[in-house]
């Protein structure tokens, strides 16, 4: 649990480097946390047991989860510089 409290902060953390100007920086670390995420998932995949019979959506996990990447999605979207280089690409058109 502690270890998912930090990396979503760390994911958070991200919008500071698009707020500096530093795209590729920021963009690098999401590539970088994708991966690591695919990683993590596929060794949990492979190191949890199959426990049919108690498979049970936990509420508030999935509400916390969805907060925080409607939180990620909109932090990008709000981003200045993106919503820069956006509107010179339509206008170029």
């Amino acid at each position: 649990m502690h270890a998912g409290t930090r990396f979503a902060v760390a994911v958070v953390g991200i919008h500071v480097f698009l707020l500096l100007g530093a795209e590729f920086v920021g963009l690098a670390l999401v590539f970088i946390y994708i991966g690591a995420v695919a990683v993590l998932i596929v060794f949990t995949i492979l190191l949890t047991r199959r426990d049919v019979g108690k498979s049970r959506i936990q509420l508030g996990r999935a509400i916390v989860a969805a907060a925080v990447f409607g939180a990620l999605i909109w932090s990008i979207l709000k981003t200045h510089s993106l919503a820069i280089v956006a509107r010179t690409c339509r206008g170029s058109q």
